[in-house]
């Protein structure tokens, strides 16, 4: 409570007569949207039909329970040369770090999403909630190609969520290739 105490509307719930844990799992089921980690946390707001929003998602296997929600997926980096590679890439050339292998042996890191990329997706997510999110052409092209990158196996093939229109956009070239 002590960070977000001085937050115009923040409301603490620290004095409410209930289990801490039973008061975090209200919460998680009565909120308007989840935004957070990739973390067992999201299956409960997520469950509930809540809209779910997941940063640093890792390893790329793994979905959500609704395919309109977004996930934001760590980036990794060589550390050699300190280029970027694009999710496109990974998926296309590097399987196994989607599946969350071999990151030492091919001397790769894992990074954080940036918080550009995140208030990107929340701005997306806010719209889609409101109603006021307007796929284009181009952007449910590049969806679909986004979502074929995925092997069958992988449970975000099967839930069908995607990364944010903002990382798509980025990814434009490569997955119109």
């Amino acid at each position: 409570h002590k960070y977000f105490k001085d937050i115009n509307g923040y409301y603490s719930l620290e004095f409410a007569s209930v289990p801490y844990k039973l008061l975090n799992i209200f919460a998680l089921t009565k909120c308007v949207l989840f935004i957070g980690q990739h973390s067992g946390t999201y299956n409960l707001p997520g469950s509930r039909g809540i809209p779910v929003l997941l940063c640093d998602s890792f390893p790329y296997r793994i979905g959500t329970f609704n395919s309109s929600d977004v996930i934001l997926f760590k980036h990794f980096r060589e550390k050699a040369t300190g280029k970027k590679l694009s999710l496109v890439e990974v998926m296309m050339h590097h399987l196994d770090l989607a599946y969350g292998y071999n990151f030492a042996r091919k001397g790769i890191e894992v990074e954080h999403n940036s918080p550009e990329e995140i208030f990107e997706a929340v701005k997306e997510t806010l719209a889609r909630i409101q109603g006021k999110l307007h796929l284009t052409e181009e952007d449910k092209m590049l969806v679909e190609k986004f979502l074929n990158l995925f092997p069958k196996e992988m449970l975000i093939a099967h839930e069908k969520n995607r990364t944010s229109l903002h990382m798509l956009h980025q990814f434009k070239k490569e997955l119109l290739k």
